[in-house]
């Protein structure tokens, strides 16, 4: 599920996703979450969505349903498929992310 360790800028992570159809045809919505110590999340998406997080600050763990968990780290990227349920789990220290949305298609 993480679909890069990658290095260097937010931007350059974007220009990677972008023309290799992760987000399909377009992003829907672009969020940045900052997220404090220990939190956990519950994603609960529109049908048909799919989300990739990008972690700018961080790390995050992330426990769909029917899945492993997933940890991810600043610089990576994570692509929550559609209509997955599951939580969103931060560790000891704040972490911030840039959530793109895509209905897909």
């Amino acid at each position: 599920m993480i679909l890069s360790p990658a290095t260097g800028s937010a931007t350059a992570i974007l220009q990677r996703m972008l023309p290799s159809g992760v987000l399909h045809a377009e992003c829907d919505d672009a969020q940045h979450w900052q997220l404090c110590e220990a939190e956990r999340f519950r994603l609960t998406p529109e049908p048909g969505t799919e989300t990739a997080l990008i972690v700018l600050e961080g790390a995050i763990t992330l426990v769909l349903e029917e899945t492993d968990p997933v940890r991810a780290h600043a610089g990576q990227v994570v692509l929550i498929p559609p209509d997955a349920r599951g939580e969103l789990r931060t560790a000891e220290r704040r972490v911030r992310l840039l959530g793109l949305t895509s209905r897909g298609g």
